[in-house]
């Protein structure tokens, strides 16, 4: 009998390359923790702030040194890249880290176990031949353009957890940082989708029904 994987894993993924920014930017309030103290509309328009944050630094980058690859950029923003064939620490499933101030790790066993997946089921074309190293290099870049920038948006937008007379506690949001370097990614790589999208892919080889399921948890964010 011929199985229907192959056909079943091309939809899910031309599905979740259909969502839109809105629906990704759902997600990433979602697995915030602080996402309960954002009211909608607010979450709507930093959404809106944080992806073209992400897209305005992409293109000032490319303005700044022209065309490159992303181990390129990583080189003229004196960026060290560091490759490991694990599978992160502490059996925690990594694909890319960046520890200031100027270190961005790989870990090449889930990035081929990835690509072995597109291969494997011929994912290729939907995902417009994309370079999962090269995509995973420029979300990282990203955190490091913000590490550098405490005015830019990602930085400088703040929630307040507490108040007491003068005093106040305040905290950035994670999401809008993985809004931006999503967007970043993405206007670097001149891709149509978000490159969300590889958070139900990466993790696939390793726990396939997690990541069934965290694909049906995305598609409830899908917005009308």
């Amino acid at each position: 009998m011929i199985s229907d994987e192959p056909f079943a894993m091309r939809k899910m993924v031309e599905n979740l390359c259909l969502l839109s920014s809105e629906s990704w930017g759902g997600y990433a309030f979602g697995r915030d923790p602080l996402c309960n103290r954002i009211d909608e509309e607010q979450k709507l328009e930093w959404i809106r702030q944080a992806n073209e944050c992400g897209r305005a630094g992409a293109r000032e980058l490319r303005a700044g040194f022209e065309a490159h690859t992303a181990r390129e950029y990583a080189e003229l923003l004196h960026v060290k890249i560091e490759e490991e064939n694990s599978c992160g620490a502490n059996d925690y499933i990594t694909f890319a880290s960046f520890r200031e101030p100027d270190l961005i790790t790989l870990y090449l066993s889930n990035i081929d176990s990835a690509s072995q997946l597109i291969t494997e089921n011929d994912l290729s074309d939907l995902l417009q031949s994309v370079d999962i190293e090269s995509m995973l290099i420029f979300h990282e870049l990203f955190h490091v353009v913000e590490s550098r920038d405490p005015a830019i948006f990602t930085r400088a937008t703040k929630i307040v957890l507490w108040k007491l007379g003068p005093f106040k506690n305040t905290s950035a949001l994670v999401a809008l940082s993985e809004i931006a370097a999503m967007a970043f990614a993405q206007e670097s790589l001149s891709i149509r989708y978000s490159p969300y999208v590889f958070d139900v892919l990466l993790p696939w080889q390793a726990n396939p029904q997690q990541a069934q399921k965290l694909y049906h948890r995305i598609m409830d964010f899908r917005r009308t």
